[in-house]
Protein backbone atom coordinates (compact mmCIF):
# COMPACT_ATOMS: atom_id res chain seq x y z
CA UNK A 1 0.00 0.00 0.00
CA UNK A 2 3.24 2.18 0.98
CA UNK A 3 4.42 1.60 -2.17
CA UNK A 4 1.61 2.67 -4.28
CA UNK A 5 1.48 5.25 -2.59
CA UNK A 6 4.89 6.48 -2.96
CA UNK A 7 5.00 5.63 -6.79
CA UNK A 8 1.49 7.98 -7.37
CA UNK A 9 3.47 10.66 -5.13
CA UNK A 10 6.00 10.69 -7.78
CA UNK A 11 3.75 10.23 -10.57
CA UNK A 12 1.91 13.40 -9.30
CA UNK A 13 5.58 15.31 -9.23
CA UNK A 14 6.84 14.63 -12.77
CA UNK A 15 3.22 14.92 -14.08
CA UNK A 16 3.28 18.05 -12.73
CA UNK A 17 6.64 19.29 -13.82
CA UNK A 18 6.35 17.92 -17.60
CA UNK A 19 2.97 20.40 -17.46
CA UNK A 20 4.91 23.14 -16.14
CA UNK A 21 8.15 22.17 -18.71
CA UNK A 22 4.88 22.56 -21.62
CA UNK A 23 3.72 25.12 -20.81
CA UNK A 24 6.68 27.23 -20.25
CA UNK A 25 7.93 26.15 -23.99
CA UNK A 26 4.85 27.07 -25.34
CA UNK A 27 5.17 30.13 -24.79
CA UNK A 28 8.10 30.07 -27.54
CA UNK A 29 6.24 28.19 -30.02
CA UNK A 30 5.05 30.11 -33.02
CA UNK A 31 1.40 29.76 -32.69
CA UNK A 32 -1.58 30.59 -35.41
CA UNK A 33 -3.14 33.59 -35.86
CA UNK A 34 -5.95 32.07 -33.95
CA UNK A 35 -3.71 31.21 -31.44
CA UNK A 36 -3.37 27.61 -32.18
CA UNK A 37 -0.46 25.84 -32.77
CA UNK A 38 0.23 23.08 -34.95
CA UNK A 39 1.54 20.13 -34.18
CA UNK A 40 2.19 18.55 -37.59
CA UNK A 41 3.97 21.17 -39.63
CA UNK A 42 5.94 22.42 -36.63
CA UNK A 43 9.56 21.73 -35.86
CA UNK A 44 11.11 20.18 -32.30
CA UNK A 45 9.89 22.42 -30.04
CA UNK A 46 6.21 22.30 -30.91
CA UNK A 47 6.55 18.05 -30.48
CA UNK A 48 8.19 18.71 -27.44
CA UNK A 49 5.76 21.10 -26.29
CA UNK A 50 3.05 18.15 -27.19
CA UNK A 51 4.57 15.37 -25.67
CA UNK A 52 5.13 17.22 -22.78
CA UNK A 53 1.88 17.95 -22.10
CA UNK A 54 0.04 15.19 -22.90
CA UNK A 55 2.51 12.97 -21.62
CA UNK A 56 1.73 15.22 -17.90
CA UNK A 57 -1.32 14.68 -18.10
CA UNK A 58 -0.90 10.77 -18.90
CA UNK A 59 1.43 10.89 -15.45
CA UNK A 60 -1.15 12.71 -12.93
CA UNK A 61 -3.68 10.43 -14.79
CA UNK A 62 -2.01 7.41 -13.10
CA UNK A 63 -1.10 9.51 -10.28
CA UNK A 64 -5.19 9.96 -9.53
CA UNK A 65 -5.97 6.20 -10.18
CA UNK A 66 -2.81 5.05 -7.79
CA UNK A 67 -4.20 7.66 -5.09
CA UNK A 68 -8.01 5.69 -5.61
CA UNK A 69 -6.37 2.44 -4.74
CA UNK A 70 -4.43 3.12 -1.86
CA UNK A 71 -7.27 4.99 -0.28
CA UNK A 72 -9.26 1.94 -1.08
CA UNK A 73 -6.45 -0.52 0.03
CA UNK A 74 -6.05 1.56 3.24
CA UNK A 75 -9.65 1.49 4.00
CA UNK A 76 -9.71 -2.10 3.36
CA UNK A 77 -6.92 -2.50 5.47
CA UNK A 78 -8.57 -0.27 8.50
CA UNK A 79 -11.98 -1.68 8.40
CA UNK A 80 -12.55 -5.76 9.51
CA UNK A 81 -14.24 -6.54 6.41
CA UNK A 82 -16.59 -9.21 5.61
CA UNK A 83 -19.32 -10.25 3.22
CA UNK A 84 -22.18 -8.43 5.60
CA UNK A 85 -20.14 -5.27 5.65
CA UNK A 86 -19.20 -5.19 2.20
CA UNK A 87 -23.10 -5.02 1.50
CA UNK A 88 -23.57 -2.68 3.38
CA UNK A 89 -20.85 -0.22 2.38
CA UNK A 90 -21.98 -1.33 -1.53
CA UNK A 91 -25.51 0.17 -0.73
CA UNK A 92 -24.33 3.14 0.90
CA UNK A 93 -22.15 4.24 -2.09
CA UNK A 94 -24.27 3.44 -3.72
CA UNK A 95 -27.41 5.59 -2.13
CA UNK A 96 -25.16 8.61 -0.82
CA UNK A 97 -26.02 10.64 -4.34
CA UNK A 98 -29.69 10.53 -3.76
CA UNK A 99 -28.88 11.23 0.06
CA UNK A 100 -27.22 14.50 -1.56
CA UNK A 101 -30.18 15.12 -3.96
CA UNK A 102 -32.45 14.99 -0.99
CA UNK A 103 -30.72 17.12 1.22
CA UNK A 104 -30.92 19.57 -1.51
CA UNK A 105 -34.56 18.92 -1.93
CA UNK A 106 -34.93 19.62 2.10
CA UNK A 107 -32.78 22.44 1.93
CA UNK A 108 -35.20 23.97 -0.81
CA UNK A 109 -38.38 23.14 1.22
CA UNK A 110 -36.77 25.00 4.60
CA UNK A 111 -36.03 28.06 2.91
CA UNK A 112 -39.02 28.21 1.39
CA UNK A 113 -37.70 27.87 -2.41
CA UNK A 114 -38.58 25.47 -5.26
CA UNK A 115 -36.16 23.51 -7.23
CA UNK A 116 -36.19 21.71 -10.71
CA UNK A 117 -34.12 19.48 -13.19
CA UNK A 118 -33.64 23.43 -14.64
CA UNK A 119 -32.96 25.87 -11.92
CA UNK A 120 -33.63 26.50 -8.30
CA UNK A 121 -35.53 29.52 -7.22
CA UNK A 122 -35.93 31.12 -4.11
CA UNK A 123 -33.92 29.41 -1.46
CA UNK A 124 -32.96 32.24 0.86
CA UNK A 125 -31.88 31.46 4.61
CA UNK A 126 -31.10 33.85 6.99
CA UNK A 127 -29.75 36.12 4.61
CA UNK A 128 -27.96 33.62 2.41
CA UNK A 129 -28.70 32.66 -1.19
CA UNK A 130 -28.47 29.40 -1.59
CA UNK A 131 -30.48 28.51 -4.76
CA UNK A 132 -26.25 27.34 -6.19
CA UNK A 133 -25.99 25.31 -3.50
CA UNK A 134 -29.78 23.61 -3.56
CA UNK A 135 -29.40 22.78 -7.16
CA UNK A 136 -25.85 21.52 -7.13
CA UNK A 137 -26.95 19.33 -4.49
CA UNK A 138 -30.50 18.40 -6.20
CA UNK A 139 -28.24 17.22 -9.39
CA UNK A 140 -26.05 14.86 -7.74
CA UNK A 141 -28.78 11.90 -8.24
CA UNK A 142 -27.14 11.78 -11.80
CA UNK A 143 -24.13 10.12 -9.49
CA UNK A 144 -26.03 7.43 -9.05
CA UNK A 145 -25.25 6.49 -12.67
CA UNK A 146 -21.87 5.79 -11.39
CA UNK A 147 -22.38 4.89 -7.62
CA UNK A 148 -25.53 2.32 -8.49
CA UNK A 149 -22.83 0.17 -10.28
CA UNK A 150 -20.25 -0.09 -7.49
CA UNK A 151 -22.95 -1.14 -5.54
CA UNK A 152 -24.41 -3.96 -7.38
CA UNK A 153 -20.76 -4.92 -8.09
CA UNK A 154 -19.93 -5.10 -4.17
CA UNK A 155 -22.92 -6.72 -3.48
CA UNK A 156 -22.36 -9.36 -6.07
CA UNK A 157 -18.80 -9.73 -4.76
CA UNK A 158 -19.96 -10.12 -0.88
CA UNK A 159 -22.49 -12.15 -2.31
CA UNK A 160 -19.88 -14.58 -4.06
CA UNK A 161 -18.10 -14.22 -0.51
CA UNK A 162 -20.32 -15.24 1.35
CA UNK A 163 -20.82 -18.42 -1.09
CA UNK A 164 -17.72 -19.45 -1.06
CA UNK A 165 -16.10 -19.05 2.53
Amino acid sequence: MLAIFLASLFLLCAGTLAGLLAWVLAHFVKKSPEGKINVREGGFLVKAVFVMALGGGGLLGLAIVGFFVSAVWWVLSVIDLTPGRLALLSILIGVFPMVLALLGVGLAKISGGHVDASESRGCFFLGFDLNNLVYTLFMCHWAVIFTGGFAVLGLMASGLWALFT
